[in-house]
């Protein structure tokens, strides 16, 4: 192998190199974030944070740092419902502008209040497993 890239949740590459010579990879590593005005493209949530809606719930019920700890909490309690990423100091609108995403028209404060957008990475849960692991929902 010549190089290899991983993405870390959280972004901290220090754990990610710290398991991946506990694994036997010994080689240089280099680290590097991602620049901010990067587009995110769908499974690659960053500053994000995950809110959890129980199936039949009107409100989230909880809220996570990360996917791993949701996706952990899930299964442990055996629940059914969605796992939405939202992004973190900024709104959906916002994001989903700044990520150059064309469908997002301009609006005033009263259509921004309301918008909820259509790209964040969205997972349904049943019994506690991922309905389709690895697959956002649509």
């Amino acid at each position: 192998m010549k190089y290899s890239v991983v993405i870390a949740d959280p972004p901290d590459p220090s754990a990610v190199v710290a398991a991946l010579r506990a694994l036997g990879v010994n080689t240089e590593f280099v680290t590097r974030e991602l620049p901010e005005d990067r587009h995110l493209r769908r499974r690659m949530a960053r500053n994000c944070v995950w809110l959890f809606t129980g199936e039949g719930a009107v409100q989230v019920t909880a809220v996570f740092s990360r996917k791993a700890l949701a996706d952990a909490w899930l299964a442990e309690k055996h629940l059914s419902g969605e796992l939405v990423a939202y992004p973190l100091d900024t709104s959906v609108y916002e994001a989903e502008r700044r990520w150059g995403i064309p469908e997002v028209p301009q609006l005033g404060p009263e259509g921004i209040q309301r918008f909820v957008g259509r790209v964040a990475e969205r997972y349904a849960y049943r019994d506690g497993k991922p309905v389709n692991p690895g697959v956002p929902s649509p």
